[in-house]
């Protein structure tokens, strides 16, 4: 993966592209110097933190992305299925918060109203009584009543935010204004990024900031008032990454010229009602090191024809013939 982000590093310094690439601490995609911005989550060393929100000041907006990052890989992977029960729940809370404190919730403070804790309910709703704030008033009945009926995906999503309230990540994701936080909304301008992720010992929290950055991602491209400058994702490993809402967003990227490139062991690790679409959104451009599985699902849109193997002829004896490589019938020119 290093060529690739080399390549588009190149890119970005001759102001023809913006690049985030993401892979886990010590990965191997680069030196720091060779980046404008390195954020290295769990590193307390770390000169940038993560905006857990993406610079948006929309509540409804930063729940749908920061639902996608915290439960978007359990969602039914079938078409038409989404997140919007815990959209809805975030919203509920993020919307109320806002509107009292000027900014949205920390990991610690979102962990508690996901709980339920009474103390963080009760201050909530007296500063959204003193501001005559009725309608978020609202909101907030209709949480609490949700809360520990069948179905709700309270506890789901606090058990998600819980994996991020540990000591290691405790100086991350600031919301009051303390650190430099990076957000995927300056991708405006040529710019190099490196995220690192903190492999060990949190693997999971690792892949939910991965599709963090992903929806981030697809969410601030779509709205880019100039789009002359090409904007590149990264992601060293893409494992538990692709989800039904990753690929809608994916598929709207090329009218926001805008790319993904997505590092996968094995189409395995993608839920096979999504193999289709993610395929059909990425197109086929992709190398095989070795790896036989895929192979059969990629064939049909890569074009396939039936015959004797390389360098073989049809009774099986070495061919002295080299046979002429054809190109991939849906990418070639």
């Amino acid at each position: 993966m290093r060529p690739v982000a080399e390549s588009l590093c190149l890119h970005a310094l001759a102001g023809r592209a913006a690049v985030v690439v993401v892979g886990a601490a010590g990965a191997g995609l680069g030196p720091a110097d060779a980046y404008d911005v390195v954020v290295r989550i769990g590193n307390q060393e770390s000169e940038y933190d993560l905006d857990l929100y993406g610079g948006t000041t929309d509540p409804d907006e930063a729940a749908a992305v920061l639902a996608e990052a915290l439960v978007g890989d359990l969602a039914d992977p079938h078409p038409g299925s989404d997140s919007r029960r815990s959209t809805t729940v975030l919203a509920q809370l993020l919307g109320p918060f806002r509107a009292v404190h000027g900014r949205f919730p920390s990991v610690p403070e979102l962990r508690q109203l996901l709980d339920g804790a009474p103390g963080p309910f009760a201050a909530l709703r007296q500063g959204l009584h003193d501001a005559g704030q009725e309608s978020l008033l609202r909101e907030l009945d209709a949480r609490e009543r949700q809360m520990g009926q069948p179905g709700d995906v309270g506890g789901v999503l606090a058990d998600r935010v819980a994996l991020l309230d540990r000591p290691a990540f405790a100086s991350f994701f600031d919301t009051s204004g303390a650190t430099r936080p990076f957000t995927l909304k300056a991708l405006d301008h040529p710019v190099r990024v490196r995220i690192d992720l903190p492999e060990r010992g949190h693997a999971d929290a690792s892949r939910m900031l991965a599709r963090l950055v992903l929806a981030q991602f697809t969410a601030s491209v779509a709205v880019r008032e100039d789009r002359s400058l090409f904007a590149c994702l990264v992601l060293d490993d893409a494992t538990g990454v692709v989800t039904p809402e990753s690929v809608r967003g994916i598929q709207r990227l090329r009218s926001g010229n805008a790319g993904v490139v997505l590092t996968l062991r094995t189409l395995d690790d993608v839920a096979r009602p999504l193999r289709g679409p993610l395929l059909g959104a990425t197109g086929c451009r992709m190398a095989l090191s070795g790896l036989t599985p895929g192979t059969d699902r990629i064939s049909p849109r890569c074009g396939a024809r039936s015959g004797p193997r390389p360098g073989t002829s049809p009774t099986g004896r070495s061919s002295r013939r080299r046979p002429r490589a054809r190109p991939c019938t849906c990418c070639a020119a």
